[in-house]
C-alpha cells in the first residue's frame, strides 16, 4: 500500500509513546486488560469507555479479502465522514481514493497483533492534529476480531459547518464548485 502524503502511521508498544494524554490514558487500559497479551472484546464492559465517551469506536474486520465493519461509530467519526457509519463497511462510505488511509492501520494492527497509532496535521490554519488509536482484541491467540478505536481532533482541524468530509479536505476528494 502507498502511504499517504502528510500521515504519520506507527505501532504502540507502551503507553508513554503517545504525547496525547486521553489516548494514553486509553491504551493503558486496553494494555492491563491484555495481560501481556491482546485483550478479547469481551473483556470490556461498554460503560467503562466513560472517559472516552464521543471518541471511541468500534470495528469489526470481516471475511477474505478483509472488509472493516463499524458497529458502534462515534462523535468525531459522525463530524469526520458526515454520516453515521454505524452498520456500515469502510467501502461503503469512505471515498476509494481514502481507502488505503482508513484500513492501513487496521491491516497493520490485524498482521502484527499490535496497536497502531496515526496522525495527520492540517497546516491550514496552523497546526492541528486527527489523531486515531486502533487498539486490536483477539480470543486468546486466534486472529485479531474486533478493533476498539479512539479518534481525537483539534478544534478548527474540521469545520461542523461545511459538509466537507476529512477526505474531501486532505485526500484530493474535492469536487470544484459550480
Amino acid at each position: 500500500m502507498s502511504v499517504s502524503p502528510g500521515v504519520t502511521v506507527k505501532p504502540v508498544t507502551a503507553a508513554a509513546t503517545l504525547s496525547f494524554e486521553p489516548m494514553r490514558r486509553l491504551f493503558a487500559f486496553w494494555q492491563e486488560r491484555g495481560q501481556g497479551g491482546l485483550p478479547s472484546r469481551s473483556d470490556f464492559l461498554i460503560e467503562e469507555f466513560l472517559p472516552w465517551v464521543g471518541h471511541v469506536g468500534m470495528v469489526r474486520p470481516e471475511g477474505d479479502p478483509v472488509r472493516f465493519l463499524v458497529t458502534m461509530a462515534n462523535k468525531t467519526m459522525i463530524d469526520l465522514n458526515k454520516v453515521d457509519a454505524t452498520g456500515k463497511y469502510f467501502d461503503e462510505y469512505m471515498p476509494a481514493a481514502a481507502l488505503e488511509f482508513g484500513c492501513r492501520p487496521y491491516l497493520m494492527a490485524m498482521a502484527d497483533r499490535v496497536a497502531v497509532t496515526d496522525v495527520l496535521v492540517s497546516r491550514i490554519l496552523g497546526d492541528r492534529c486527527f489523531r486515531r488509536l486502533v487498539l486490536p482484541c483477539a480470543d486468546g491467540d486466534g486472529p485479531v476480531n474486533y478493533f476498539i478505536i479512539a479518534i481525537y481532533y483539534d478544534a478548527g482541524f474540521v469545520s461542523p459547518f461545511h459538509d466537507e468530509t476529512l477526505y474531501d479536505r486532505f485526500l484530493g476528494n474535492r469536487t470544484p464548485d459550480v
